[in-house]
């Protein structure tokens, strides 16, 4: 039982991450592009870098959630150099 609900753990954190990071990948490209206009005044260049700085974070939030479900399922190869 306790294995079944570690299973539907694991897949319910890679399923989410999954929806969050689509979302996320389609922001930072339109975002990118914005910030290298530029005509772009300064003012809302701040505020865009600021929004690309948190889509990035959230990425890298996402990014651990999937490698901890990796993880746990025994899909992540650990490489030592």
């Amino acid at each position: 039982m306790l294995a079944q609900l570690d299973r539907a753990k694991t897949a319910f954190f890679s399923n989410i991450s999954h929806e969050f990071r689509t979302p996320l990948m389609l922001m930072m490209g339109p975002l990118q592009d914005i910030l290298d206009d530029p005509k772009l005044n300064a003012d809302h260049r701040g505020l865009l870098q600021m929004a690309l700085r948190n889509v990035q974070r959230l990425k890298k939030l996402v990014n651990n959630l999937l490698d901890y479900s990796a993880i746990e399922e025994g899909r992540y190869v650990f490489i030592c150099y």
